[in-house]
């Protein structure tokens, strides 16, 4: 699929940048919290930088419903990143949505590889909002600490458990006068 292979060359572009990255550690702790294996961490940024990235999962497309009808998914398990045929087909004419779900998933990657347990929330799209330059808001980033982006697949035989992308709900607090 040549739009998401753009993605996928978009996502490298920017992990491939994160080295030069003045605020990198800043982000790190943002999506990773502050006890990950900053030595690990900085040895597969350094690859990144060399564009290096066969350390990375691979990356298959399936039905959106074989991961709980998520835009994309990553199972430790399998070392693979899963993203949703019906989530590609209706992006077909934006590579940076998926570029950014890409993102999550890798994040979701670094986050098994660099910590002991998984961190709170959803480190993945905190990852991939930083990485690209998004700001989050306190509220938001509130929000994306508690989001449980856990599911289980199905893979013909067994459960996997997989981390995925989803959209959060946005939440507008109103106080009153």
């Amino acid at each position: 699929d040549p739009i998401t292979g753009q993605a996928l060359d978009k996502a490298f572009d920017y992990l491939s940048k994160l080295k030069d990255d003045s605020e990198l550690d800043k982000k790190l702790e943002l999506a990773f919290g502050d006890r990950f294996d900053r030595d690990l961490a900085e040895k597969l940024i350094t690859d990144f930088s060399q564009e290096n990235f066969t350390d990375l999962p691979s990356i298959e497309i399936i039905s959106g419903k074989n991961i709980n009808n998520a835009n994309g998914a990553f199972a430790a398990a399998t070392n693979t990143i899963y993203l949703s045929s019906e989530f590609v087909a209706s992006s077909t004419n934006s590579k940076d949505a998926i570029a950014g779900v890409i993102l999550e998933e890798i994040g979701h990657y670094l986050d098994s590889q660099i910590n002991y347990a998984d961190s709170s929330g959803d480190e993945g799209d905190i990852f991939s909002r930083t990485v690209r330059g998004e700001q989050i808001d306190t509220q938001e980033l509130n929000a994306l600490k508690l989001e449980d982006d856990s599911a289980v697949m199905f893979d013909g035989d067994r459960d996997i458990a997989i981390e995925r992308s989803t959209i959060i709900p946005t939440v507008k607090m109103i106080v009153p006068d």
